[in-house]
């Protein structure tokens, strides 16, 4: 009888632990809009300058850290025309997280059919977060 008695208390004991775990959304929960400028190529470090011009014709995201600021990346590789633009959709901030989406648009007009490399820079404080892009 003891033993079933301290087996019931064992299940009881497991059954609420498992329901009673805390759900993390940290991750995913938006904290803040991100706070940032969209830098000019004249404006950018010579490393970032010098890496978007060694990868453009893939398409990449990723960042930079030069001094007191963090450069974010999205290159949309090569275009066969011009007249492509990026939008920044969202760019917020998790408790862990830097989250960037971005969407390119297709020339309106037939543009120039000369190769183009579509990519924008997002200049904004340092930051130890991730990033994530989208």
């Amino acid at each position: 009888m003891r033993k079933a008695l301290i087996m019931l208390v064992l299940l009881v004991l497991c059954v609420l632990c498992a329901a009673c775990r805390v759900k993390d959304t940290s991750d995913t929960e938006k904290k803040s809009e991100l706070d940032y400028t969209v830098a000019d190529d004249e404006d950018l470090p010579e490393e970032v300058a010098n890496y978007i011009t060694d990868r453009k014709r893939d398409s990449f995201s990723t960042t930079f850290v030069s001094g007191e600021y963090m450069y974010i990346i999205v290159c949309f590789g090569t275009m066969n025309t011009s007249g492509y633009s990026i939008q920044v959709t969202s760019a917020y901030e998790t408790d862990n997280r830097i989250v960037i989406e971005t969407k390119l648009s297709g020339p309106k007009t037939e543009g120039d059919k000369t190769e183009t490399y579509p990519y924008i820079v997002l200049k904004t404080e340092k930051s130890d977060k991730q990033v994530v892009f989208k």
